[in-house]
């Protein structure tokens, strides 16, 4: 290799010899071992460089054979996380994936093409994959307002609230699921769409069973109210009464229309008012039943009972002209009674003996007594005039 760099020398020099015309031997010839030995040293020396040369170059072939290497394994490991991602939905990867081909004949004959060619592709796919995230996210936010859109729409197709108040966990759920929805997966939105159809359709069959439970209960209300009338209508006329009637009116009115647990409500409420009536007036009932047996029993001649002002009047008389009156408001807590055309302490007498059959008879304790003497001669029980009950007896 060392003559191959000296050849040219060598044959300049050949051509100084073959021109030596041997005159100055002595004078020529170290002169020609001088630039012999100069050539041969700088050929030596532009070998040794060629050789380093070459050497540089055979490692840079291979650290380019090796980085073009593992820029075709990342630019593999893109193109697969671009597919999985369906990014390739969006973009094309084709032309990536044969130039991926075409770098990995290239590295075997021209390494460092390859390397430049690699880097460029990886570039390319770096702004690919960017341009395809871009029309990813678009068409994800697009799915995602679809989704929403179809939802909400389905909802207000429904026009029975009962639907929706069965629904409300289970549209909880997947109104969850709906927010937590990327727009990527067109599966999800369309399983979102189908479990609302199917929790809608449970809906449904559980709010027309109850729509059924409820007209049947409406119906059964209504001969309640029916009955609750008839029976309140039989009661002493009272304003607790009229209000009541009314009330009943009312709500029999607003029975298909009413809100069902208002309605519910309401006849509770009826009910209460309603017992609360009749059992004040069944009370009363026994209290005037029972005073009428007992002055009966006393030899007095006892008037038919009359209704005066929401308060029943017992009027009775003996031969003797005594008389009695009572006054039984309702419920029959209070009972207002009057003896007179009594001389001396006789009607402190039958009043004891009046008290006492009550007592011991029907089982009526009389109590918070208060008597009035209107005369020397004459008792008073009760300090109220029964004809009229807001002026006190003189």
């Amino acid at each position: 290799m060392v003559l191959e760099f000296a050849k040219e020398d060598l044959q300049k020099l050949e051509v100084q010899v073959k021109a030596f015309d041997g005159r100055d031997l002595k004078g020529f010839y170290p002169q020609l071992q001088t630039q012999m030995g100069a050539l041969l040293q700088e050929a030596q020396d532009k070998a040794l460089r060629h050789c380093q040369e070459l050497a540089r170059q055979e490692i840079k072939k291979e650290n380019a054979a090796k980085n073009a290497q593992q820029n075709c394994r990342d630019l593999q490991a893109n193109l697969q996380k671009m597919q999985a991602q369906g990014l390739d939905t969006f973009v094309s990867l084709q032309s990536l994936k044969q130039e991926l081909k075409s770098l990995q004949t290239l590295i075997q004959t021209d390494p460092l093409k390859a390397q430049q060619q690699s880097l460029e592709a990886l570039y390319n796919l770096k702004k690919l994959q960017r341009q395809a995230l871009g029309l990813q996210r678009a068409q994800a936010g697009a799915n995602q307002e679809k989704a929403q859109q179809d939802f909400y729409a389905h909802l207000q197709e429904i026009k029975d609230p009962a639907i929706i108040a069965y629904a409300k966990e289970d549209l909880v759920l997947l109104q969850e699921r709906l927010a937590a929805f990327d727009g990527l997966n067109a599966g999800t939105a369309r399983q979102i769409q189908a479990d609302l159809e199917q929790v809608l359709q449970k809906a449904q069959k559980q709010a027309q069973a109850s729509n059924t439970q409820q007209e049947s209960q409406r119906h059964l209300w209504a001969q309640e109210l029916e009955y609750l009338k008839n029976e309140v209508a039989q009661i002493a006329t009272s304003p607790e009464q009229g209000a009541l009637l009314a009330q009943m009116a009312k709500t029999t009115e607003s029975l298909a229309s009413q809100d069902f647990n208002t309605l519910e409500s309401q006849i509770a409420q009826i009910n209460a008012q309603a017992d609360l009536l009749i059992v004040e007036e069944n009370a009363r009932k026994e209290v005037v039943i029972s005073i009428v047996k007992t002055l009966r029993g006393h030899d007095f001649k006892v008037e038919i009972p009359v209704l005066k002002e929401g308060a029943v009047i017992i009027k009775a008389d003996r031969p003797s002209g005594k008389r009695v009156q009572c006054r039984i408001e309702r419920g029959g807590e209070h009972i207002l009674y009057k003896f007179d055309q009594y001389e001396g302490l006789t009607c402190k007498e039958d009043i004891a003996k009046f008290k006492k059959e009550l007592e011991d008879v029907y089982g009526f304790k009389i109590e918070d007594i208060k008597t009035l003497w209107e005369n020397p001669d004459r008792i008073s029980k009760g300090a109220i005039d029964l004809n009229n009950p807001h002026k006190k007896s003189t």
